[in-house]
């Protein structure tokens, strides 16, 4: 719930607070000596924060005996009403480039949890 709660917070944000946010994060980086662009920045954390909400729908499915497609499913279905949500927005916009970065996230966070799942059966 919390990746989700971060993921609507990001999305009903204007693009000045998001600016603001991303050169915060940014400069923050930079004291730890870590240096990543603005436009990359954004991007990383598309990748995090669907790459976390991979994985707790994947664990969600675990421990209710589920499939994981389920968890791959609802994972996919929020990424794709967070970017068509952008469109209500008349200072944000639906981007084809976020979405596959969110699907990238999620699609290895199914994947860690099927090569963890295939480990364990080995065992």
């Amino acid at each position: 719930m919390v990746v989700i709660a971060g993921i609507i917070y990001l999305t009903l944000q204007s693009p000045e607070q998001t600016g603001a946010l991303t050169k915060m994060t940014q400069q923050q980086l930079l004291k730890i000596g870590i240096d990543v662009g603005l436009k990359p920045l954004r991007h990383y954390v598309h990748y995090m924060l669907y790459f976390i909400l991979g994985l707790s729908a994947c664990n969600l499915c675990t421990a209710r005996g589920w499939n994981l497609c389920k968890g791959m499913i609802g994972s996919l279905a929020i990424g794709v009403m967070d970017e068509c949500l952008k469109i209500s927005f008349p200072t944000r916009e639906f981007d084809f480039g976020d979405l596959m970065r969110d699907f990238a996230g999620i699609s290895i966070a199914i994947l860690l949890m099927v090569l963890v799942r295939k480990i364990k059966a080995v065992k």
